[in-house]
């Protein structure tokens, strides 16, 4: 991380002329309602890509975030190393000094501005570096991540789907909660993840549900959200599904005819068959009738 520091700082515009550095000079540029850039003496940091507000939840989150956005800007290492003393015998020792406290200044600029407004009135009176303002806030919400840890987990265990209500719409804030407990270091399997979204089906998708777990071989979160979205769509329209994909259940008999060959036709068939032609051709009402008409044609035409 350092050495990404190091090569994104070069593009970094800093005036060595200390001498005319006013002290404590932060400027702010807007553009109606969005923040372009801050400068403080001869540094212009632009305010491009900057993280979302921290509102004081998922600290973790935006620390990462934040520490992302400071490399790119050069000012990592603010917030991690302390103001250098200076040296009677070295003569740059000022001038260093000078521009470590000129970059402290944007750098708590900076993270004060990824603050919510309620927070940042909360820690822009305090005193100190950057690096005094990073680690009140990591030793304050760090720790608060622990007990919120407990909660998503409770949150993930009560959570059921409601009937009444999209059950998209519901999978897509159970999934919130599973980004939270990624968030926290609890990453579960895809898997896990797609069988509890369909056990926590409402009553009426249940059948739907049992569908998905003896009929797809392997279950991906993908193909999860795809059919619940055909399904919803269907339910909407007040599709029904075709006769031969609905359920159906199979009727086991015993005796010798179960045991009969694939390649043998039922006996039971044969009457039927026999009674739709002679409906259909009008002959072969009467059995003592068949020897008016054994001819080879008709004979074929009645039993082929």
């Amino acid at each position: 991380m350092a050495n990404l520091e190091n090569a994104v700082s070069e593009n970094v515009v800093v005036e060595n002329n200390v001498d005319e550095i006013p002290e404590n000079n932060v400027s702010v540029t807007n553009c109606g309602d969005t923040l372009d850039y801050v400068a403080t003496g001869s540094q212009r940091v632009d305010l491009t890509g900057m993280p979302e507000k921290f509102s004081g939840h998922f600290f973790k989150r935006w620390q990462q975030r934040m520490k992302i956005w400071l490399i790119t800007k050069g000012l990592l290492s603010v917030i991690m190393t302390v103001c250098p003393p200076v040296v009677e015998s070295d003569p740059k020792s000022l001038e260093r000094q000078a521009l470590w406290r000129e970059r402290d200044e944007i750098a708590k600029g900076m993270i004060l501005l990824g603050l919510s407004n309620m927070l940042f009135d909360v820690y822009c009176t305090l005193h100190g570096t950057a690096k005094d303002l990073w680690d009140e806030l990591d030793k304050k919400y760090n720790t608060e991540d622990h007990g919120l840890e407990k909660y998503i987990v409770s949150k993930f265990l009560r959570f059921d789907m409601k009937e009444g209500k999209s059950v998209l719409e519901q999978t897509q804030e159970f999934e919130l909660i599973l980004h939270s407990l990624r968030e926290a270091d609890m990453e579960l399997p895809e898997k896990f993840k797609v069988m509890a979204v369909i056990e926590k089906f409402p009553k009426s998708w249940k059948d739907f549900g049992m569908t998905l777990k003896h009929k797809m071989k392997k279950i991906t979160w993908k193909s999860l959200m795809l059919s619940i979205t055909v399904e919803e769509e269907h339910k909407k329209a007040g599709y029904i599904a075709p006769v031969e994909f609905q359920p159906k259940a199979h009727v086991m008999t015993g005796g010798k005819q179960a045991h009969n060959s694939k390649n043998k036709q039922s006996p039971s068939f044969k009457p039927i068959k026999a009674k739709l032609k002679r409906e259909k051709y009008g002959y072969m009402t009467k059995r003592n009738r068949v020897s008016q008409y054994m001819t080879k044609n008709k004979l074929c035409l009645t039993y082929d």
